[in-house]
């Protein structure tokens, strides 16, 4: 009993730890994925154009979402129809930017679901189907002019939609007047293409495509990181929770929680000049990042980075994941002055 209660006091005060954790949290701005300065003009070329068409049915619905995304934005949308009979390389002529693509695959799961109930002498019986179709896309953003890929896309969307099928069957066993349930559950695999359903159940294929249609309305709203400026939330967790910390990190740490973000960065640089706790470095890398002095951040990664390897101790992999995230934070922020 005593060895259970030590476990058990220990995981409660992990689960503690961790539910009680301080954490900072900042913005970061980054520039378009595409680089589309300069750029005036821009169309969707229209998937159903593609000769390798599959999914001819969808083509026109994935169209429709991508040039409603591209509306969004605040490059000008010419209308592809001035480019029905005019071949790639005159493209130029009427449009700065194309983007073109295709479907690549359309595949469902169905999960089934039975539900029982027993009335007077009827058993009721409710089977529940759940289709799941997911539509795969990708697409390339083309400069006219001298057809360079600009950037390319794979995207996913995925949808569901339930379909109910009753049943009434009379009961032998004699009048029940406690009515009952039981639910049971069925997952088929992953179906390529459309069309009928599984376990006898033959569903239309209208119903996938509809499913389907539905889906890849949200590519609409998954471009607009290609086209602006967008903003990513970013939280890190501060370190030195554990026993045998540095004096002063539980005080900083406690800083940081009621927002005493100045006190605490001044505690966490004594803490690294005077002892190199490559977790009060770490909290300080954090708080200079809430201050945008990325730069300042970097440098002193790197700083704990050569100190480790000069050591011959193994490095952390919150410093390394950092070291990678900060650098792109400083890449972003180099394409920003530029627009």
């Amino acid at each position: 009993m005593c060895t259970w209660g030590k476990m058990g006091f220990i995981i409660l005060s992990l689960f503690l730890l961790i539910a009680c954790a301080t954490t900072v949290s900042f913005n970061v701005e980054h520039p378009p994925l595409i680089d589309l300065r300069n750029v005036k003009t821009i169309t969707v070329i229209p998937f159903e154009w593609d000769s390798s068409l599959r999914h001819e049915n969808l083509s026109d619905n994935v169209t429709n979402a991508l040039v409603f995304g591209i509306k969004l934005g605040d490059i000008a949308y010419i209308d592809s129809s001035v480019l029905k009979n005019v071949g790639e390389h005159l493209y130029f002529n009427y449009v700065d930017v194309y983007i073109k693509g295709r479907i690549v695959n359309i595949f469902y799961n169905d999960r089934f679901e039975s539900r029982q109930e027993s009335r007077h002498s009827d058993i009721i019986t409710t089977t529940i189907i759940t289709r799941t179709v997911t539509v795969d896309i990708e697409y390339s953003y083309i400069r006219a002019y001298n057809n360079e890929v600009l950037g390319y896309f794979n995207k996913s969307a995925t949808d569901s939609a339930s379909y109910y099928r009753t049943n009434r069957n009379m009961q032998f066993q004699g009048y029940n007047t406690h009515p009952q349930s039981q639910n049971m559950y069925h997952s088929m695999p992953n179906r390529q293409g459309r069309g009928g359903g599984s376990r006898g159940y033959r569903l239309p294929d209208s119903w996938t495509d509809n499913i389907a249609a539905s889906a890849v309305t949200q590519f609409s709203y998954s471009m607009n990181q290609e086209l602006g400026m967008w903003t990513s939330p970013e939280k890190r967790a501060i370190k030195g929770r554990h026993i045998g910390s540095a004096p002063g990190m539980t005080e900083a740490r406690r800083l940081v929680g009621i927002r005493y973000y100045g006190r605490a960065t001044d505690i966490y640089t004594q803490i690294f000049e005077d002892t190199g706790d490559i977790r009060a470095g770490y909290n300080l890398a954090v708080l200079l990042q809430l201050d945008e002095q990325y730069t300042k951040a970097l440098e002193l990664l790197k700083q704990i980075q050569l100190t480790l390897i000069q050591s011959g101790k193994r490095i952390p992999s919150f410093i390394t994941k950092e070291i990678d995230q900060v650098t792109g934070f400083i890449e972003s922020a180099k394409i920003l002055e530029k627009y």
